[in-house]
């Protein structure tokens, strides 16, 4: 009971508070009626009178609100909270519920007050579009067109625009769209694509061409993306597009702004013409098309389509049984006279691309197959070219004469000829050259020889630096002319200075063949003084071996002057003589010596030969000098005996350079044991073993010194060699050594120092300056005197690099039986 009586003081205590409160608010809007704050603060006491299953707010907060709406109308703030709070209690009802239209008749009187909000009208059409009420939403959203600033009408036309979208009322969406592109004319881009969707092409095409011309309307789309979009609209529906457009004057003004699309463009119009049934106005546009187009990319989308319009036809016709055959004969006509012609059309488009081009004329030419088209082909092209801008202007005037000559009409080859001297304005005098020449052919193929070099000699005085022209003129001389105008014709190229090594021998070989040699030593001396090395090779050998061939032995010391002149000249190292890199480089030095000693020997002294061998021999290097001494050598064996032979191989062993020296040394041996001197040959082996690292070497050398051994050798001189090869492999293999750790050290990988002695350092260093001294050094200056032993001490000969096998162990290896074949 006395609990009871306790809950009962907490509520009439509770109920004492709240009515004090709404008391104190009555007093203070009794003081102050038009306080926002005042009114916003009592609807928070009496906020939790509202029960949310009642779908409706209760009477006495409704009361509150419109008396507050009554003394404040304006207040966005209160009209706000009544329709939100109203809206949350009747939200997820059914459309059709009667409370929504409280809820309407709510944002009516609102907007009665505040017309001028924009959020207000929002938010009311987006109730009307929720409620599906399509009409009632259109004439709110022109009620607020009507009542809100034209400043904020742009918040009110993306929701309208997006209603209207769904709505799916054409002709309300096009006058809402007409509506707002007085508003704002750049929305006609998406005006146009409305239209498209809806398939209304009449007034989409009117847009778009509207829209196409004006420069100032910013849109997403390109103006080239607008041009297609124009073009596909109204090939696909030229029915439906509107009639005020002239399409034809339309997709042609397109042409000359798009030169990348142009074959797109005139496919478009002739589809145009296609779906409009007017195929012979079609067929119109696309010959117009191929006789205008300026790419073969355009020119193939053109024909292609063309092809496939002329079969679509052909097909048509075929099908139709009521068809006519003269109709199909026809277009089947069409088809095959478009496939001949259109080597010739393409031919006419790269004209029209380049109209100065020579090659692209000379393929017309050969594509025309009635005489008078060549003719008239041939006169267009020379017309057309513009010799400054074009290049081989005269093999088309060659051709023209040519084309006259292989019809047998002499008379106007010749014109043509003239004419093109005389009116072709050619840039360059090779041209000119080319066109006589070319002259001069025709006259010899026609037998009038006389009038053929009359026509040369005249081309050289008007173009003398032409060496075409020269050249023909110099054979026309040598098989037409006499002797005097021949040589006056070659020493006139002297004069003009344009004559060539190749022109020299080819006037010195005339004068010879008609026995006017001293003549012809003279045009050599000429010769010589203009060219330089390498290109005077060529004249000099020709001099020198028909001089000799012409007084042999009578004017030698002549010849000897020709020949340490030349010699004194030619570059001893091998020379290209042509442009051409895969040719080899020629030799001139050994050539030239070897004539020299040649003429020595068939004409002079031996001993005058063997002191050219011996210059060539110091004069040459590299594999020029060895092959010079292999010939040297050969010449003795046969000519001067076995002492000066030996000789000969000594001088060389000493000249040679250490990588070929080798090489002669095999000679030597085996020359050696021809003889029988087999300790010389054995020596021969032992001196050149230095320079032939085994890795390197095996098969060419130190096989031929184990077989050298094994023929004629003993135990004792095959353990020699094989001493001696061990050696050789350490010496190079400490070379290499010393090599990567010289590397090493460069690169400041050097190994840690260990502690120890000082004298242990002092004598590694010490090793470390004896190996660095390379083996072949060290073997020759042990082996200087090792080749020019004498019969008594041969034996006696020490080498300092000798490996004791007494003092240490070596591997022992059979010696083969055939060593022991000559020992008992």
């Amino acid at each position: 009971m006395t609990a009871a009586l306790v809950e009962m003081d907490d509520v009439r205590a509770f109920l004492q508070t709240e009515a004090a409160l709404e008391a104190e608010f009555e007093d203070s809007l009794a003081r102050s009626p038009y306080s926002v704050e005042t009114w916003t603060s009592y609807l928070n006491l009496t906020a939790n009178e509202v029960d949310a299953t009642t779908h409706k707010l209760p009477e006495r907060r409704i009361k509150l609100f419109r008396r507050a709406l009554a003394l404040v109308p304006l207040s966005y703030k209160l009209w706000k909270r009544f329709i939100d709070e109203t809206h949350q209690l009747i939200r997820g009802l059914r459309i059709d519920a009667p409370e929504y239209n409280d809820l309407r008749q709510l944002y009516e009187d609102a907007l009665v007050h505040l017309h001028k909000m924009p959020r207000i009208w929002l938010n009311y059409t987006a109730l009307l579009r929720t409620l599906r009420l399509g009409t009632a939403t259109r004439r709110v959203f022109d009620r607020a067109l009507r009542a809100l600033p034209i400043t904020q009408h742009k918040r009110i036309w993306s929701p309208y625009l997006e209603f209207v979208h769904e709505q799916g009322v054409h002709q309300t969406a096009i006058s809402v769209y007409r509506r707002y592109l007085m508003l704002e004319p750049t929305g006609r881009e998406a005006y146009v694509r409305y239209l498209q969707s809806i398939e209304q092409y009449e007034e989409a095409s009117v847009q778009l061409v509207q829209l196409i011309n004006d420069d100032q309307e910013s849109t997403k789309a390109s103006r080239h993306d607008l041009w297609m979009l124009l073009c596909t609209m109204v090939s696909q529906h030229p029915e439906q597009v509107s009639s005020s457009l002239h399409i034809d004057r339309i997709l042609r003004s397109g042409l000359s702004l798009f030169t990348d699309e142009v074959g797109r463009l005139w496919c478009a119009l002739a589809t145009y013409y296609i779906r409009l049934g007017m195929f012979e106005s079609a067929r119109d546009i696309y010959e117009e098309a191929l006789l205008a187009v300026l790419t073969v990319r355009d020119f193939s989308v053109i024909f292609d389509a063309y092809v496939k319009f002329i079969e679509a036809m052909i097909a048509s016709e075929m099908s139709e049984t009521a068809s006519s055959s003269a109709e199909v004969d026809r277009l089947l006509q069409l088809y095959e006279d478009l496939a001949e012609r259109r080597p010739k059309l393409v031919n006419a488009v790269l004209l029209r691309q380049n109209p100065h081009s020579v090659k692209e004329w000379t393929k017309r030419v050969g594509l025309m197959q009635d005489p008078i088209a060549v003719v008239h082909t041939y006169t267009e092209a020379l017309t057309t070219i513009d010799p400054g801008q074009a290049t081989k202007v005269s093999s088309l005037w060659i051709a023209f004469a040519a084309f006259y000559e292989t019809h047998g009409d002499a008379a106007n080859a010749r014109k043509i000829f003239a004419k093109a001297l005389s009116e072709g304005k050619l840039k360059a005098a090779d041209e000119y050259a080319a066109i006589v020449c070319a002259h001069a052919e025709m006259e010899l193929r026609l037998e009038e020889f006389d009038l053929a070099l009359d026509i040369v000699r005249a081309g050289c005085g008007s173009y003398r630096k032409s060496m075409k022209l020269w050249a023909l003129r110099l054979d026309l001389e040598e098989s037409l002319g006499d002797v005097r105008s021949t040589k006056a014709a070659y020493d006139r190229t002297f004069e003009l200075k344009i004559v060539t090594p190749a022109l020299v021998l080819q006037y010195t070989a005339y004068l010879q063949e008609h026995e006017f040699f001293e003549d012809s030593f003279q045009v050599f001396e000429r010769a010589i003084a203009l060219f330089p090395f390498p290109h005077v090779y060529d004249i000099w050998l020709a001099y020198l071996k028909s001089f000799v061939s012409r007084y042999e032995s009578r004017k030698l010391e002549r010849a000897r002057d020709l020949f340490n002149q030349v010699l004194a000249l030619v570059p001893t190292t091998p020379v290209s003589t042509s442009s051409d890199k895969a040719l080899p480089p020629v030799d001139m030095a050994s050539v030239l010596y070897t004539e020299y000693a040649r003429v020595e020997e068939t004409y002079g002294l031996w001993r005058n030969a063997q002191a050219i061998y011996e210059r060539a021999t110091n004069a040459l290097e590299g594999p020029s000098q060895l092959a010079m001494y292999s010939l040297y050598v050969a010449k003795a064996q046969a000519l001067s005996g076995v002492v000066h032979t030996r000789k000969i191989y000594e001088r060389a062993m000493e000249h040679l350079p250490d990588a070929l020296v080798w090489q002669l040394a095999l000679k030597f041996a085996s020359f050696e044991t021809a003889l029988g001197e087999l300790e010389r040959a054995r020596a021969v082996y032992r001196h050149a073993s230095q320079f032939c690292d085994p890795r390197l070497h095996e098969a060419d050398f130190w096989s031929v010194w184990h077989a050298f051994e094994i023929g004629h050798g003993s135990e004792d001189s095959f353990l020699e060699m094989l001493r001696i090869k061990r050696s050789v492999s350490t010496q190079y293999a400490q070379v290499n050594y010393i090599g990567v750790n010289s590397a090493a050290t460069s690169l400041g990988m050097v190994p840690a120092a260990t502690t120890g002695d000082a004298m242990v350092d002092l004598e590694r260093t010490n090793v470390d300056e004896e190996e660095t001294e390379p083996p072949a050094k060290k073997a020759k200056t042990a082996n200087a005197e090792e080749i020019d032993l004498d019969d008594d001490d041969e034996a006696s000969a020490v080498n300092e690099e000798e490996i004791d096998l007494d003092d240490m162990e070596i591997e022992e290896k059979s010696v083969p039986s055939a060593v022991f074949g000559g020992r008992q």
